[in-house]
C-alpha cells in the first residue's frame, strides 16, 4: 500500500513538475536585429515624409506666401471661405519679371468692442471665442490670403493679432490714436521683405490737420470732432542677398477709417482731402529717392462709389448727387464749439500706440495730494479722459439710433447747427482743389484761376481701374454697376426682386466690401499715388504703380444671409488686396 502511495504521489509531482516548465518567448539575435531595422526603416520613412511635406509647404510659400488648405482646421472644417489672386490682363504687357511684387491687402476684421447683436441678428460668431479661430486663420499670411504688407481697421484684442504677425514673420505699427479709443490701426509687413522696422512712420489726427497751405494760419474747416486719425509707414525693400536694407526704397503705405455717419458727407471729403494731402507731402519729405516709390492709400472708407468723397479722391466729375450731400452735410456739430471752449485742442490724442502695453487701465489713477502739482496735471488729464468718454458715449447713442431705424431730420443733422463765416467750412470748390496734388492747397497765394487742361493729379483705385480686366474666369455681374446688384438695407421699403441697381454704371468696384444681414455696401478701397512727373505733357495721363493681380471678392450667393459667419468670413467687411509692383 505504501509502495502504490509513493508511486502515486511521485507521478503526481512529476505532473506538478510539468506545469511548471515554459519554453522561452525571448527573440533571438536576429529577430532582435529585424526589428531594429524595421523601427530604422520607418523613423527614416517618416523623416523623409516630413521633410517632403516641409519642401512642399515651402515651396508653397515661396510662390505665393501661404500654406496650402490653410482655410481648413485640423479636422477638414472650413474657417473661411478662400479666394485667389486673378491675373490683370492689362498688366501682362506692363510688367516686368524681374521688378519685386508685393501683395498689400486691406481688411476692417470688426473690432470685438463694437459687435452688438442688434447689428448682426442671425450670426453664429459674435463672441471672440467663436470668430477667433476662423478671423486668425483669414488674417494669418500663411493660412489666408499670403500678404505681404497689410492695412486693417477696427483692430483690438493685439494680445491675439501680435501673438499671429510675430509667429508669421511680420513687424507692424499699431495706433489708435487716442488714449481711450477702443480699436486702432495696423499696418503690418514682411521681415524678410522690409525688415524689423519702418523707415519712417507717422500719425495724423483728421480733427486737428489743417486743410491750408503751412504758411498759412491753421484753418482745420472741421464740421464736427471725429477722432478719427491717419496712420503712414514707409517701408524700405531688403537685399535678399545678405539682408541689408538697399539703396532703393520699397512702399509708402497709409490706411484710414473715415468718420462713420452717413449723413456726414462733408467731414468725410474733408478727411479724404486731408489724407490725400498728407500723403503726397509725406511722400515728398522722404527725398528724392523716393519719388517713384509706389504710394498706397487703403482702408475703410465709409462712402460708396457714387459718393462725393470716391469722386473727389478718383478725380471723377462731379453729380447732383455729390453736390446735395455735401451741401446738405455742411453744418457744424455741437462738438466742435465744445472744442474751442476747451481751447480749440483735441481731447485724448495720443501718438505712439504701438506696443499693447500702453493700452491704459479703464479706472483712472489718483494723484498723490501732498502734490498740487501733480493733483492739478492728473485732474487735468482725468477731465480729458471724462470728455473724450463722454464724446464715445454719444457717438454710440448715434450709432444705436441708425442701427435701430431712427430717422434722420431732413432740416439739419443732429446737435449740428448751421456754419457761419467763422467756421471755415470748405466749399466744393475748395475741396476740390484739395484731392488734386496738381494744385496747392486751399488759400495759397498762387491758387488763383484754372489751374489749365491735363494739370490735375488724383489718386487711381486699384478695383476701380483693373477689376474689369480680370480673366480666366471673369468678374463680370460682380461689380458695383452690375445690373446684378441687389438690395442695399433690408429695411428698405421700395426695393423688390426685380428692383434694377440704382448705381448702374461703369464702375468696376467690387459689388460688396462689407455684407451684414441688415445692410450691404461697398466701402472699402485699395487707392494709389499718382507717380511724380514734371512735364505738363507726362501729367495729362496719371502713371500710376504696375498692378499685376488682384483678390477677387467674394459674390452675393457666398455672402447671404450675411457676415460675420462661421466657414465664410469672421467680420462684416471683406478683404480686398492688390498685387503691385516696385
Amino acid at each position: 500500500m505504501s509502495e502504490a502511495v509513493s508511486a502515486s504521489s511521485s507521478s503526481q509531482g512529476a505532473a506538478a513538475g510539468g506545469k511548471k516548465v515554459k519554453q522561452s518567448k525571448r527573440p533571438s539575435p536576429e529577430e532582435i536585429e529585424a526589428k531594429r531595422r524595421e523601427r530604422a526603416a520607418k523613423k527614416e520613412k517618416e523623416a523623409a515624409d516630413k521633410a517632403a511635406k516641409e519642401a512642399e509647404l515651402a515651396a508653397a510659400i515661396a510662390a505665393n506666401g501661404k500654406i496650402p488648405n490653410g482655410h481648413l482646421n485640423e479636422h477638414g472644417n472650413v474657417l473661411f471661405v478662400p479666394r485667389d489672386w486673378a491675373s490683370v490682363s492689362q498688366a501682362k504687357e506692363k510688367s516686368a519679371s524681374a521688378k519685386q511684387k508685393v501683395r498689400v491687402v486691406s481688411w476692417n476684421i470688426l473690432a470685438q468692442g463694437l459687435v452688438r447683436r442688434t447689428l448682426f441678428p442671425g450670426s453664429d460668431c459674435l463672441k471672440f471665442k467663436d470668430r477667433s479661430v476662423g478671423l486668425t486663420a483669414e488674417f494669418s499670411s500663411r493660412t489666408g490670403h499670403g500678404w505681404d504688407v497689410g492695412c486693417f481697421q477696427e483692430v483690438d484684442r493685439m494680445d491675439v493679432h501680435g501673438e499671429t504677425l510675430d509667429k508669421d514673420g511680420f513687424s507692424y505699427v499699431y495706433e489708435k490714436g487716442y488714449r481711450q479709443k477702443q480699436h486702432g490701426l495696423l499696418v503690418a509687413w514682411r521681415r524678410d521683405l522690409f525688415g524689423e522696422s519702418a523707415h519712417r512712420r507717422m500719425t495724423i489726427d483728421l480733427d486737428a490737420e489743417s486743410v491750408a497751405a503751412p504758411s498759412e494760419p491753421v484753418r482745420t474747416a472741421c464740421s464736427r470732432v471725429t477722432r478719427n486719425v491717419g496712420l503712414f509707414v514707409a517701408l524700405t525693400l531688403r537685399d535678399s542677398a545678405n539682408g541689408d536694407a538697399r539703396d532703393k526704397p520699397g512702399i509708402v503705405v497709409a490706411t484710414t477709417h473715415l468718420f462713420w455717419h452717413p449723413m456726414h458727407a462733408y467731414e468725410r471729403a474733408r478727411q479724404s482731402g486731408i489724407l490725400v494731402r498728407r500723403l503726397h507731402e509725406f511722400r515728398k519729405e522722404l527725398g528724392a529717392e523716393w519719388q517713384d516709390a509706389p504710394c498706397i492709400l487703403a482702408g475703410d472708407f465709409n462712402d460708396q462709389p457714387h459718393s462725393a468723397t470716391y469722386h473727389l479722391l478718383a478725380g471723377r466729375k462731379l453729380t447732383p448727387h455729390c453736390h446735395e450731400e455735401v451741401s446738405m452735410s455742411s453744418v457744424v456739430h455741437k462738438s466742435i464749439d465744445e472744442r474751442r471752449e476747451r481751447g480749440g485742442v483735441s481731447v485724448g490724442f495720443a501718438e505712439g500706440t504701438t506696443e499693447v502695453a500702453r493700452n491704459l487701465p479703464s479706472t483712472k489713477a489718483v494723484a498723490p495730494s501732498t502734490d498740487s502739482d501733480a493733483v492739478e496735471e492728473q485732474d487735468q488729464q482725468n477731465a480729458e479722459e471724462d470728455a473724450e468718454e463722454q464724446g464715445e458715449e454719444e457717438e454710440r447713442e448715434e450709432e444705436e439710433a441708425e442701427e435701430e431705424g431712427g430717422e434722420p431730420d431732413d432740416r439739419m443733422l443732429k446737435n449740428c447747427r448751421a456754419a457761419t463765416k467763422e467756421d471755415a467750412l470748405l466749399s466744393m470748390d475748395e475741396l476740390l482743389q484739395l484731392h488734386d496734388v496738381a494744385r496747392p492747397r486751399p488759400g495759397s497765394a498762387d491758387t488763383q484761376g484754372d489751374p489749365g487742361e491735363g494739370t490735375s493729379a488724383h489718386l487711381g483705385s486699384a478695383y476701380g481701374l483693373h477689376y474689369g480686366h480680370i480673366s480666366d474666369p471673369s468678374e463680370e455681374g460682380n461689380f458695383f454697376g452690375s445690373p446684378e446688384r441687389g438690395r442695399e438695407r433690408w429695411d428698405d421699403p421700395d426695393w423688390t426682386p426685380e428692383t434694377p441697381n440704382c448705381h448702374t454704371g461703369d464702375s468696376t468696384e467690387p459689388m460688396w466690401t462689407i455684407f451684414s444681414s441688415l445692410f450691404c455696401l461697398t466701402l472699402d478701397y485699395i487707392f494709389m499715388l499718382p507717380k511724380v512727373e514734371t512735364s505738363t505733357e507726362a501729367r495729362a495721363v496719371p502713371s500710376y504703380p504696375t498692378v499685376t493681380r488682384l483678390l477677387r471678392t467674394h459674390r452675393t450667393e457666398t455672402l447671404q444671409p450675411g457676415v460675420p459667419r462661421k466657414g465664410v468670413c469672421a467680420s462684416d467687411h471683406i478683404a480686398i488686396g492688390a498685387e503691385i509692383e516696385l
